[in-house]
């Protein structure tokens, strides 16, 4: 896929969005996996009272999702507060993501294991060329945990990772200040994928501060070192909002570091 293609297809959702005149919320991130360091993906949040099922199936077609089993997508429509729009440029190929989020009503999963666990986002993922190839994956939300028991699921999900150590830093250095109940710690269910995302806006922390820790992270997965010095300069005063890290679903190491596109942490700060 050129350059200029995957422009277009990043362009797209922001067109759609321009076009129906909807407010939106906006986040980025960087990935880093398999020596790689992908700075180009976003996600756009659009409260679903600005959007009728109808409007939103329009959205999904317009980015050429596939057709899936209503059920596992759609049916959950009208208990969603948001709906999610990603994109990232994976060099090569790029990928579209649509999420239902349901903060207003966490959905209650029956895990089997006995602990509290609320459905908060269930995602569908493909290529934007309309690949058949395409992935759910819900996000898991873990409530009422404590610091030390969500430090506790994050070791067990990275022991005998090459990540494990500076990402374990990395939220020890950003959650010292913060109690569990300003967190909010998902795991994500995707075949075989096994990984987390923790919020971390509560910490008030610019991404800066956390740069070293992706670079020694990304150091362990191959990754140059010049990509973190272009983001640390770019967007290292934005404000840190989310974690992921782990396994994908191919077994292969990650970690993500999403922020706020649209404030600095001065200016949430004060």
């Amino acid at each position: 896929m050129t350059d200029q293609h995957a422009k277009e297809y990043s362009l797209l959702p922001f067109a759609i969005c321009q076009e129906w005149q909807l407010q939106v919320g906006y986040e980025r991130s960087f990935k880093v996996q398999s020596g790689k360091v992908l700075s180009n993906r976003y996600l756009i949040g659009i409260p679903t009272e600005q959007l009728t099922s109808d409007r939103a199936r329009e959205i999904a077609r317009r980015l050429a999702m596939p057709e899936i089993d209503e059920r596992l997508f759609w049916g959950l429509y009208p208990n969603a507060n948001l709906l999610l729009i990603g994109f990232e440029d994976s060099e090569p190929g790029c990928v579209y993501k649509l999420y239902l989020e349901f903060d207003d009503q966490p959905i209650s999963v029956n895990s089997g294991q006995g602990a509290d666990q609320r459905l908060l986002h269930r995602g569908v993922k493909w290529n934007v060329t309309g690949s058949s190839n395409w992935r759910i994956s819900d996000y898991r939300w873990h409530p009422g945990m404590a610091t030390d028991e969500i430090s506790h699921r994050i070791n067990s999900i990275l022991a005998g990772t090459m990540i494990e150590h500076p990402i374990n830093d990395l939220v020890n250095h950003a959650t010292a200040n913060i109690d569990g109940d300003q967190l909010r710690y998902l795991e994500v269910v995707e075949g075989n994928r096994r990984s987390f995302d923790l919020n971390l806006y509560a910490s008030g922390l610019p991404v800066l501060s956390v740069m070293d820790y992706c670079r020694h992270a990304g150091a362990g997965l191959g990754a140059s070192m010049e990509p973190f010095d272009q983001l640390e300069s770019i967007v290292g005063r934005q404000l840190l909002g989310h974690l992921a890290a782990g396994l994908d679903s191919k077994g292969n190491d990650f970690f993500t570091v999403y922020y706020d596109a649209t404030a600095s942490s001065e200016s949430v700060s004060g």
